[in-house]
């Protein structure tokens, strides 16, 4: 069995920032020096709540039951698991992603019908190499790379072509 080790600055990123807005919020309610200042400030830290917090929902701890050949997703606030049987799962890509700031890391997508149905991030777990030794029984279609089209792709779940 293995566990996806997190990654401490990935996976608790997105909390703190809930909490550091939601701290600025309360401050800038006890200031109210003027209702202009206060709404502006509310925008902001609403905003930036409501667009970390369904990034911080779709975390999930990984485990990897090679024994039992099952993948369990576990979501991370209400604790449900998502359960793939490796014979579910038609095969796995690996990508690497470079973002505009930062160094690069891998994802790995777990496919099913020519669609991405999971992500297992270098961003998120720092034992990524360990978790991809646990895919070994499941088919490995190699790496592509990594374009806007494909995160196109990803977003609205369309086919991908390996």
């Amino acid at each position: 069995m293995i566990k996806g080790k997190i990654n401490t600055f990935g996976f608790w990123l997105y909390p703190i920032m809930i909490v550091f807005y939601f701290g600025l919020f309360i401050f800038m309610l006890l200031i109210n020096e003027s209702q202009k200042d206060f709404i502006i400030s509310s925008i902001f830290c609403f905003f930036w709540i409501a667009i970390s917090f369904p990034i911080f929902w779709k975390n999930k701890l990984i485990t990897i039951d090679t024994s039992n050949s099952k993948i369990i997703f576990t979501q991370v606030i209400t604790r449900q698991n998502e359960i793939y049987n490796f014979n579910e799962i038609e095969g796995y890509v690996d990508v690497i992603k470079k973002p505009s700031r930062g160094k690069s890391f891998r994802v790995l997508y777990l496919m099913q019908n020519k669609k991405i149905i999971k992500k297992i991030s270098a961003f998120t777990f720092s034992n990524l190499d360990e978790l991809e030794s646990g895919l070994k029984p499941i088919k490995y279609f190699g790496r592509i790379n990594d374009s806007y089209s494909l995160r196109f792709k990803t977003l609205f779940r369309k086919d991908i072509t390996v």
